[in-house]
């Protein structure tokens, strides 16, 4: 870490990270102070830190490594490979903040009042020592990788879901401590793929004669919503409508219909989809008004003319008179809104029960208004009115918008169910 700032940057760093219990942190930031320190002051404020926390936190780094090592002696599962982590990671500390005293002018070791001690504590470099940890450390994570990828291997013959999933994840755990270990990401891929619930979403029933496209746009942004936010969910995938379309067709079965419970079980044949989201559209379309004009008065303080006055200096100035001005106009509006509202369910295509169901809508609203007529002083007009009408917005770019949230609050509410399912 560069040294860019004064010693009382460091000094107040140390103060926070103590505050936050980060004793590590505060004690190198105290001697990165020190090591800066010119004026007597600051060698203090640094010397002061350093007396209250470097013995304890060397002790508390020392105690942790004998712990850590007590409890690992032999590899027995990530645990081990977890403290002989810790174990590098405390030498580390260990000798970051060691390398920095050492380097240390030892004319900063020495009190700057009489009634201070002078720092007098051991500083020993850990070189050595994380070598070995670090050494240690490859060989116990060597053998997590080994262990996770057995227990992988056990699990990858079943045909359930789950315990593909728990394969996987052993799988991935194994190339995680080492890469490239053995096959363990092909095989990962391979359990990740059978261990995945794979959702199939259909067009959301419509049987309005207006926006007959409504219930397969809904579908289709809501299959964007998941795909957008597929890296959130491990074991969790929307399949795209092509290939629900090519599963349903080969199995000559249809999902008209589905949102009556009753006819669920018909999914029971469906492969290749765990569940399936089904919907329908109870409402949907584009209200246009325009409103009854209104007349409006309007006034307004303005410069209505310049007068010419002697100032208290003597000399000829001008100034402005101002006046109120008065105008009436005939306001116009128009507005426009869209609407849609649809309940959808999410089926397990196995049991036919329904896992989630819920009610969606969405709305997107447009209004415009502009001053037709005006009479009287045009200066008392607020600029802010337009001169123009303009025409209604397309009925669909109003509707693609309402279709846009309420595929949004489709997929908020399936996410806890991806979420779970990634678990």
């Amino acid at each position: 870490m560069p040294m860019t700032e004064k010693p009382n940057y460091y000094i107040k760093a140390a103060k926070d990270f103590v505050e936050n219990d980060q004793l590590n942190e505060a004690v190198i930031y105290a001697a990165y102070a020190l090591e800066i320190a010119e004026k007597k002051k600051d060698i203090k404020n640094a010397q002061d830190y350093l007396r209250r926390f470097y013995e304890r936190t060397t002790d508390i780094n020392l105690e942790t490594i004998a712990a850590s090592e007590a409890a690992s002696q032999t590899f027995e599962n990530d645990a081990s490979a977890a403290h002989k982590a810790t174990i590098v990671n405390a030498y580390i500390a260990l000798d970051k903040y060691s390398k920095i005293l050492k380097r240390t002018d030892p004319e900063k070791f020495k009190p700057t009042k009489k009634k201070d001690p002078a720092l007098e504590f051991e500083i020993n470099r850990y070189n050595t020592q994380i070598t070995e940890a670090k050494a240690t450390l490859k060989e116990f994570e060597q053998q997590a990788a080994e262990w996770h990828y057995n227990q992988g291997a056990e699990l990858v013959g079943s045909a359930d879901i789950a315990s593909n999933k728990k394969a996987a994840k052993h799988f991935r755990y194994s190339y995680e401590y080492v890469p490239s270990f053995k096959d363990a990401e092909a095989q990962y891929a391979d359990a990740r793929k059978k261990g995945t619930t794979r959702l199939g979403v259909t067009n959301f029933e419509w049987s309005g004669y207006e926006h007959g496209n409504a219930g397969a746009s809904l579908s289709n942004k809501v299959i964007e919503n998941l795909v957008n936010n597929a890296s959130k969910y491990e074991f969790f995938e929307a399949i795209n409508r092509e290939q629900l379309d090519r599963i349903l067709d080969e199995q000559q079965l249809s999902v008209s219909g589905l949102m009556d419970e009753s006819t669920t079980v018909e999914l029971g044949n469906i492969s290749g989809v765990n569940v399936i989201l089904v919907g329908q559209i109870s409402s949907c379309g584009v209200d246009r008004q325009r409103l009854d004009a209104r007349r409006e008065r309007f006034e307004k303080s303005v410069v209505v003319r310049k007068e010419k006055y002697i100032n208290e200096k003597g000399k000829e100035k001008t100034r402005n008179i101002y006046g109120t001005v008065y105008a009436t106009g005939v306001i116009n509006e128009k507005t426009s809104s869209a609407t849609l509202t649809a309940n959808f369910m999410v089926i397990d295509v196995k049991t036919g029960a329904v896992v989630l169901a819920g009610e969606v809508s969405g709305q997107q609203s447009w209004n415009y208004t502009w001053l037709s007529s005006a009479s009287g002083d045009e200066r008392a007009v607020p600029s802010s009115y337009k001169k123009k009408e303009v025409q209604f917005p397309m009925e669909e770019s109003l509707l693609n918008d309402a279709l846009s949230q309420a595929a949004l609050e489709v997929y908020n509410k399936l996410a806890p169910f991806a979420t779970e399912a990634s678990l």
